[in-house]
């Protein structure tokens, strides 16, 4: 069914384990070929079993509808990996994405490779997703490769990333209009009551009123640097034309200013990054992160990095205060940045300090596809 992501790894181990098994009581590639596409008949997925050196050894007809309706020299007996190699040297951008996989498939280095990828020619408009997996059964080596079409999926991710997006400006304007309210108007407030306890002191009053006074105008001086603090982080937003180094610099060491914080930002340089959907995305992390600093560490140094490693985007934020509360890692904050790091890929890890606590958000860099808007090379992460 168009639109449903195929089962493949599953659907291969299972089939090419009594692929292999087979192979063990018989003698012929013909039955061994026999066997495997009996296996995997039927199935809407198209699904090609590949020997060590890449050739295609059994596919189901889904498979062989495929390459004949393209005109693909596919069939059993045909090299999988010259394919990929001659298509892509000829502008097939997901031939030579799948190509360039092939060495870390072969070294061991990677066990599969998924591609999620838009047609071209005459399959424009339509998505696919293909996946190779390559596994040891009984001392040999095999490979399935497993294509399906994903159009669908790919049109509801769309539109999910629209409304997110629309989701996320209104939800930034709602901040910001609440850090204006927070500035014009309760830190107004505040003000004219500081103004007020002065004029108070400088009355005829008590001493034992006037230590009360003293102790008011330490409070309100408390609440307008707390109302600062919360404010900043409310308007802050990630400009267009700003990195997520750079916005993140800015934003942690303007806080830290107004929250009496020491502040150390490391930004790795070069540093690879990825889209900039994801980059905003990462961006409110950090606030929140910081946010939970602020309201539940009682710490006074505050640390975080940006680096990338391989395939990965790390943010680090880390402090030196009490640690977080168990209600609040069950809370909404640290659940509301798993969520956001989840829709994009990623996860989050939270680990207790002596003393403070270490939050890092990582992401994967999409890498290795010629075109990133028409093909996304997929590196799976797990939340923690």
């Amino acid at each position: 069914m168009a639109g449903a992501a195929p089962n493949d790894e599953r659907i291969a181990t299972e089939a090419a384990g009594l692929y292999v098994e087979a192979a063990a009581a018989s003698r012929t590639a013909a039955e061994f070929g026999s066997i495997f596409e009996k296996l995997i008949e039927g199935l809407p997925e198209q699904i090609a079993l590949l020997d060590e050196n890449w050739v295609v050894a059994a596919a189901n007809e889904s498979w062989l509808s495929m390459i004949k309706s393209l005109e693909y020299d596919l069939n059993p007996g045909s090299n999988y990996r010259t394919f990929c190699i001659e298509k892509g040297a000829k502008g097939h951008k997901a031939a030579a994405a799948a190509a360039a996989a092939f060495p870390g498939l072969e070294s061991g280095e990677t066990s599969s490779f998924l591609l999620d990828y838009a047609g071209q020619g005459e399959l424009e408009g339509r998505d696919f997703q293909v996946q190779i997996h390559r596994f040891e059964i009984g001392g040999q080596r095999f490979a399935t490769v497993t294509r399906a079409e994903v159009t669908e999926l790919v049109q509801l991710r769309r539109m999910k990333e629209g409304f997110s997006s629309t989701l996320e400006r209104t939800q930034e304007v709602e901040r910001q209009r609440i850090a204006r309210e927070l500035h014009d108007s309760t830190m107004q407030s505040l003000t004219g009551a500081a103004l007020a306890l002065g004029h108070l002191r400088r009355s005829a009053i008590s001493e034992e009123a006037n230590e009360v006074v003293s102790e008011i105008e330490s409070l309100l001086l408390e609440a307008q640097n707390e109302l600062r603090s919360i404010s900043y982080l409310a308007h802050a937003h990630q400009p267009e034309h700003v990195e997520l180094g750079q916005a993140v610099a800015t934003l942690v060491e303007g806080f830290a200013r107004r929250a009496d914080l020491r502040a150390l930002v490391e930004i790795e340089s070069p540093l690879a990054l990825p889209g900039k959907g994801v980059q905003r995305a990462l961006y409110r992390v950090v606030q929140e992160a910081i946010s939970n600093v602020h309201r539940h560490s009682r710490g006074s140094e505050l640390g975080v990095r940006v680096l990338s490693r391989r395939a990965l985007l790390h943010v680090t934020i880390a402090d030196n205060g009490i640690g977080i509360p168990e209600k609040a890692m069950e809370g909404v904050g640290l659940q509301s940045m798993r969520e956001r790091l989840r829709e994009i890929g990623g996860r989050l890890s939270v680990r207790h300090l002596a003393p403070g606590t270490l939050v890092i958000a990582s992401v994967p860099l999409e890498k290795n596809a010629p075109d990133q808007a028409a093909m996304r090379v997929i590196p799976q992460l797990t939340n923690q």
